[in-house]
C-alpha cells in the first residue's frame, strides 16, 4: 500500500479485505503488518472485521509505531471529517520491534516518532523524558533503550486501562490540539510533528488554568526543540478549522472535550473544556 495519513480510509481497508479473500485467508489465518502505524491501524482493522475477526501480527518498522501505534490494540481508519473515527479494539498476537529498521528511516519520520517518546516521559517516566533533552544525535546512538524506556509507559498505561475508559486516556496528551492541527494542514504535518504542536499548546493552557508551572512549559518546549520539532501552529492556520477538527475529535462528550493536560513532568490530569478558543 502506498505510505501515508491520506491512504487510511475505508478505501483501501477495502482493497485489503478484497486481498484477504482473493488469498484464500479463513478464520485461522494471521496477518502481519509490515510497516509504520498506518498499516498497523489499517491491518489491525481489516483484521479485527474479516470473517468477525482473525489474528494478527504486528512488525512495526517507524519509531512512532514501534512506541505507540502497535501497542494497545487500538485499530482503525480516518474519516474526511477526523482521524481515527472509525475503529476497533484488536490486539495484535505479537509485536516484533526490531531497532535495525529505524537506521534506514528518514530523518523526519525518526524526529516525529520522538513526539511520542517524550509525551511518554511526560506522562510517567521522568528520566525517559531527561534522556530526551540530550538531543538527536545521543537519541539514534541510544535507540533500543528510548524505545524500550517509552514501550514501558504505554504497556503498563494500557494494562491497567485497556478499553480507555480511565486513565488510559492519558496517552492522548497533545493529541487534541495535535490531531486537529495534523488534519487541517492536509497531513502536511507528519503526526509527530502536529503532536509536538499539541504537546506545547496544551501546556501552554495548563499554566493559564493554573495547573502547570511556566518552568514545565519551557521544560517541554526546549526539550521538543532541541529534538527539532515544531511547537507553534504554523500561522497560516486557520483556528476556526482547527476548533472544528477538534469538535468532531473521539474525545468529547455533549458539551466538552477532554484533555489530558501536563501538571508536571511525570503527571498528567483529565480535565473537561468546554471554551476550546481558550486553549488556542
Amino acid at each position: 500500500m502506498p505510505a501515508g495519513e491520506e491512504h487510511k480510509n475505508l478505501e483501501t481497508v477495502n482493497y485489503l479485505w478484497k486481498s484477504f479473500l482473493e488469498n484464500g485467508l479463513d478464520r485461522k489465518s494471521t496477518v502481519i503488518a509490515l510497516g509504520g502505524g498506518v498499516i498497523g491501524d489499517m491491518t489491525g482493522f481489516a483484521a479485527s472485521t474479516y470473517m468477525r475477526g482473525i489474528d494478527w501480527i504486528a512488525v512495526p518498522t517507524t519509531l512512532l509505531s514501534m512506541v505507540d501505534a502497535s501497542l494497545g490494540g487500538k485499530t482503525g481508519f480516518d474519516l474526511p471529517e477526523g482521524k481515527n473515527l472509525i475503529g476497533a479494539f484488536h490486539p495484535p498476537k505479537l509485536v516484533l520491534a526490531d531497532v535495525n529498521f529505524l537506521k534506514t528511516l528518514p530523518e523526519r519520520e525518526l524526529i516525529s516518532g520522538m513526539a511520542e517518546v517524550v509525551k511518554h516521559g511526560i506522562i510517567s517516566d521522568p528520566e525517559l523524558f531527561e534522556l530526551c533533552k540530550n538531543g538527536l544525535s545521543w537519541v539514534k546512538d541510544n535507540l533500543e533503550a528510548i524505545v524500550k524506556r517509552a514501550m514501558a509507559v504505554k504497556i503498563k498505561v494500557i494494562e491497567q486501562d485497556p478499553y480507555e475508559k480511565n486513565m488510559r486516556a492519558t496517552l492522548n496528551l497533545g493529541h487534541t490540539v495535535g490531531h486537529a492541527v495534523e488534519l487541517v494542514s492536509k497531513f502536511d504535518l507528519r503526526h509527530g510533528e502536529a503532536i509536538a504542536i499539541g504537546m506545547a499548546v496544551e501546556a501552554k493552557y495548563s499554566a493559564k488554568v493554573g495547573l502547570a508551572s511556566q518552568s514545565i512549559v519551557e521544560a517541554i518546549e526546549s526539550t521538543l526543540k532541541k529534538l527539532n520539532l515544531p511547537v507553534e501552529i504554523p500561522n497560516e492556520m486557520s483556528h476556526a478549522e482547527i476548533i472544528k477538527a477538534m469538535r468532531v475529535d473521539k474525545k468529547k462528550n455533549a458539551k466538552s472535550i477532554r484533555f489530558a493536560l501536563p501538571v508536571e513532568i511525570g503527571k498528567v490530569e483529565l480535565i473537561d473544556v468546554d471554551d476550546l478558543e481558550d486553549v488556542l
